[in-house]
């Protein structure tokens, strides 16, 4: 095993669920719900959400320090902007694969959502569901990810599995 990994499974591990905060939108009347999230795929979570929100404090700082030095620039600083820029890339990569992982443990744990793309949700009482394509919309949950996920490519927060 791999120390990323084993770091992922101490991580998840770690969690502890009554500070995990569950989904708040109830799925849709026209939701097929096929079950509730495990255990695991609730710490897996919480790592995601972390994880999310450590990245959104990234981009704040990185906002923050281009805003307080945007017309003193000097050299010392270019460097700390490029070291904090590459730092991000390392969080949003790391997001990213936590998430499709998220994603493919769902699906895993429930097969049939294998073939469900861009459809599949997690709703109050950790409800698993998914909605035929033609009805996919934006939940109130889908509209707060976007605002609170700035560096999401739209086309990935609408269509993410």
């Amino acid at each position: 095993m791999t120390a990323y990994l084993q770091k992922i499974l101490d991580d998840c591990a770690a969690v502890d669920l009554a500070r995990v905060k569950p989904p708040v939108s109830k799925a849709p009347k026209d939701c097929h719900v096929v079950g509730s999230m495990s255990e695991g795929l609730r710490r897996m979570w919480g790592v995601v959400d972390t994880t999310r929100g450590r990245v959104n404090e990234t981009i704040d700082a990185q906002n923050k320090f281009i805003h307080d030095y945007k017309d003193k620039i000097t050299p010392a600083r270019t460097a700390k902007l490029t070291e904090m820029s590459r730092a991000l890339e390392r969080q949003k990569e790391s997001y990213e694969f936590l998430e499709e992982l998220f994603w493919n443990s769902i699906k895993h744990e429930f097969p049939v959502l294998k073939d469900k793309v861009g459809n599949i949700g997690v709703y109050h009482g950790w409800e698993i569901g998914w909605m035929e394509e033609d009805c996919v919309r934006c939940s109130p949950a889908m509209i707060t990810l976007i605002l609170n996920n700035p560096f999401a490519d739209l086309a990935d927060v609408l269509d993410p599995h």
